[in-house]
């Protein structure tokens, strides 16, 4: 028997059926997104039918994203005397000294001068929805001075990778937030108040541990069945402005609760003109 030659015609053989496995996945992967794209169209129609506005106009999300590993830290009580110095006072509800106020729980931490603890103690989307986002480069630098003068002063050093600045009269707020694989994770964030060129106010909410390696590779859901199914949540006249993937740890309501470690997942969030927020799990998990 001829070995070298018969050994030749299987080496051109695999090469043949590894071509043409390629060709079909390729023309598989075109054949999923012209679906995708026709499902996605459908769901544009049905919202439009529906008085119901879309603002983004860019629906290319990736197809595959790992995990991650998160462990969320509680909040010392130490951090109170850090801010305030020494001679504060304990109500039961709050930390006090002269004109400023802290409120701390595990999981976050709030100061704030009393003359602005209304406004800094509502920092959700909702009540930040007026405030519009800020890029003159001479504004971000002189903000960023101010923020790195309060750090100092507070003995801080926190390193974010996702920084926005937003301004409403004489407020701008800073909000920080880590990001992993492009995506920013939800759970934790810094926020910082100024007025008039003075921080008046500063959270930070459920700090948090990276894990150094990615988990599991997720297929994402395409973006028309998330439309599909978070469009129960919006009424005629809505206006949905931006939709984003980011990560985030609990599951459900998004809502505090006792799940301080695990497997962060892709969601995708959809932000409303009035600041409400919805998620839908971009994967699907056993």
């Amino acid at each position: 028997m001829d070995w070298p030659k018969i050994k030749n015609i299987l080496i051109v053989l695999l090469i043949a059926t590894n071509l043409m496995l390629g060709f079909i996945i390729i023309e598989d992967r075109a054949l999923y997104r012209q679906a995708n794209a026709s499902n996605l169209q459908d769901i544009l129609e049905l919202y439009e039918v529906n008085g119901i506005t879309l603002m983004k106009d860019d629906f290319d999300f990736p197809d595959v994203i790992a995990s991650i590993q998160l462990d969320f830290e509680r909040i010392p009580e130490t951090m109170v005397g850090e801010l305030l110095g020494p001679g504060f006072f304990y109500d039961g509800d709050k930390y006090t000294i002269d004109d400023e106020v802290v409120d701390l729980d595990e999981m976050e931490i709030l100061w704030s001068k009393l003359t602005h603890y209304s406004r800094v103690s509502k920092d959700n989307e909702q009540n930040l929805r007026w405030f519009e986002i800020i890029s003159d480069p001479e504004i971000l630098n002189e903000t960023f001075e101010i923020i790195d003068a309060f750090e100092k002063a507070n003995m801080m050093d926190y390193d974010f990778e996702k920084i926005e600045v937003k301004e409403l009269g004489n407020y701008r707020i800073v909000t920080m937030r880590h990001m992993r694989n492009d995506l920013a994770i939800e759970e934790s964030k810094v926020v910082f108040w100024i007025h008039d060129e003075e921080v008046v106010g500063f959270k930070l909410s459920w700090p948090v541990n990276i894990g150094d390696v990615d988990t599991t590779n997720y297929d994402i859901i395409s973006v028309d069945r998330a439309l599909y199914s978070v469009m129960v949540n919006f009424k005629v006249g809505d206006s949905i402005q931006d939709i984003t993937l980011v990560y985030k740890l609990n599951d459900q309501s998004f809502q505090v609760s006792d799940l301080i470690s695990g497997e962060a997942l892709p969601y995708y969030r959809f932000m409303t003109d009035q600041g409400k927020i919805y998620y839908v799990q971009a994967v699907e998990t056993p």
